[in-house]
């Protein structure tokens, strides 16, 4: 669905995928970071932050992947929720993982105003 531009689909999709329980937890990250990727250019905003809320609070998800999920919740909830804590997010993604630079710049990119 990502791929013929159909970004509501995917993220239905993801979300039921998510959903999921016993999901293996590589197919779960890579969800939920297809989710992170798509959910600023979705139109259900509250749904997408969210289930990135609550894929974030695993305390088994992959240290690469957090990072990545919470710029995007950040952005979410700055960009589109009008939630200006999300920039605790963007703060806090500019550190998770360690030697992500590309992440870094990406939340510098996103100053609080």
């Amino acid at each position: 669905a990502v791929s013929l531009g159909d970004d509501g689909t995917a993220a239905a999709l993801l979300h039921q995928m998510l959903k999921r329980p016993g999901l293996p937890e590589h197919a779960r990250t890579r969800a939920a970071l297809a989710l992170s990727r798509i959910a600023l250019r979705g139109t259900d905003y509250t749904a997408n932050a969210s289930v990135l809320r609550r894929i974030l609070a695993d305390p088994g998800l992959d240290p690469t992947a957090r990072g990545e999920i919470r710029l995007s919740l950040g952005l979410l909830r700055v960009n589109h929720l009008g939630d200006r804590d999300g920039y605790d997010d963007v703060e806090r993604a500019a550190l998770e993982p360690p030697g992500r630079p590309e992440l870094a710049s990406r939340a510098a990119a996103s100053p609080r105003p």
